[in-house]
């Protein structure tokens, strides 16, 4: 007799279903797993290119500025972020300059250095950095012919009883020059106080041989008002001569900012400062006080009175009027054109009045030349020393 029991477990009908979903599922997991693994290996691959490719365009980008614009880096500076298109249209990035620190060499050249960072512009990326040298050449002082005490290219009115004006000077080197020069065109007026010759004798100088000449003698007559200030400005004009000077350093009769005798104070003292007044047609005062440096003044005349003492150079483009105890060490020049003037005018021409002493002193015109090349934007073009490092910002 066969045992129920045995059939019992001997029964398999109904188990292909759960083996086929078993399976099914078994297979679902592999082939999910495997999308899944396939969609991240694909994610990271196209990560890595993109961020690749985002290197490569800000290596780029940052290589070609360099390049490009490695002269003027000093110009981006501090501005934040900018965008930059590399010349031929690549990929553009954004650029951060930063001026790391300058240094004065021993020739008086000078050193800066500069980060630059970047990152491509288009959705961000990875960001490189370098840091770059410029050697900036040393300051190279303006040509000015200046071989007298006092240039005047106009007349030249004299009165008062207590005044000289000495080209004689030793000072670094000089072999001294003469008191004075004058176009063939213009006309010294000594006034009708007192005999010519008396006044004359107050001009000092040296001549060409080297002797101690004074009157007449220490006085260079020649050539028309036009040349004599071309040879003055070595062919420039004073309008050139200003545009070297940065513009912080500028001054306006009638407009902002406009000139006062305090800022000229502040701005020329020692060292030695370089001032640009437009007098815009009129008259600029300077007040009593000591001052060094060169002064420009363009467009009008200058006035100088009380207790004046000025170390340098002063070039007005009209005319120049001195009154009072003014010392001036250095050298002084009117570039005005016409007209006559008395000692009360304020004319186009130079006037002296009053206990006025102006000597020639080469030591004090090659400061101030200095100080001028020196403010000057650019000695010239820097050099672009190769880059010091290269290297990916971590963030």
């Amino acid at each position: 007799m066969r045992d129920p029991t045995t059939g019992l477990l001997r029964e398999e009908r109904g188990v292909a279903l759960p083996l086929a979903l078993l399976g099914l599922v078994t297979v679902s997991l592999l082939v999910s797993t495997a999308l899944v693994t396939s969609s991240t290996e694909l994610a990271i691959s196209g990560a890595h290119q993109g961020a690749t490719q985002g290197l490569y365009s800000a290596e780029g980008g940052l290589q070609a500025y360099v390049a490009q614009r490695g002269t003027t880096a000093q110009n981006d500076a501090g501005s934040g972020p900018f965008t930059y298109t590399p010349p031929g249209g690549g990929p553009a990035v954004k650029l951060t300059v930063i001026e790391l620190g300058t240094q004065l060499l021993a020739d008086q050249r000078r050193l800066r250095l500069y980060s630059v960072l970047a990152y491509p512009a288009q959705n961000g990326g990875r960001t490189v950095s370098a840091m770059i040298t410029q050697i900036m050449p040393p300051p190279v002082p303006p040509n000015l012919n200046i071989t007298s005490a006092m240039t005047v290219a106009g007349d030249l009115s004299v009165s008062g009883n207590a005044f000289d004006v000495n080209g004689r000077s030793n000072a670094c080197g000089s072999a001294g020059v003469e008191a004075l020069r004058i176009s063939s065109e213009s006309q010294i007026s000594v006034g009708n106080d007192q005999q010519s010759g008396t006044r004359l004798d107050r001009f000092v100088g040296t001549s060409d041989a080297g002797a101690s000449v004074s009157g007449q003698a220490a006085i260079e007559v020649g050539g028309t008002r036009v040349s004599l200030v071309n040879n003055l400005l070595d062919g420039k004009t004073i309008d050139e001569l200003a545009a070297g000077v940065p513009t912080a350093n500028w001054r306006y009769r009638n407009q902002n900012p406009a000139y006062t005798s305090a800022w000229l104070a502040s701005a020329m003292q020692a060292p030695g400062g370089v001032v640009v007044v437009d007098a815009q047609g009129g008259t600029i005062s300077v007040s009593p006080g000591t001052y060094t440096g060169i002064l420009i003044v363009l467009n009008g005349s200058v006035s100088i009175s009380g207790n004046i003492d000025f170390n340098g150079i002063i070039l007005a483009e009209q005319n120049f009027s001195l009154a009072g105890n003014v010392t001036i060490s250095g050298a002084i020049a009117s570039m005005a054109m016409d007209g006559q003037n008395l000692v009360s005018d304020a004319g186009d021409d130079s006037d002296l009045d009053g206990t006025v002493s102006v000597s020639y002193n080469k030591c004090l015109v090659d400061s101030a030349l200095k100080a001028y090349a020196n403010a000057a934007p650019n000695g010239g073009t820097p050099e672009v020393r190769r880059t010091i490092s290269w290297l990916e910002v971590v963030r």
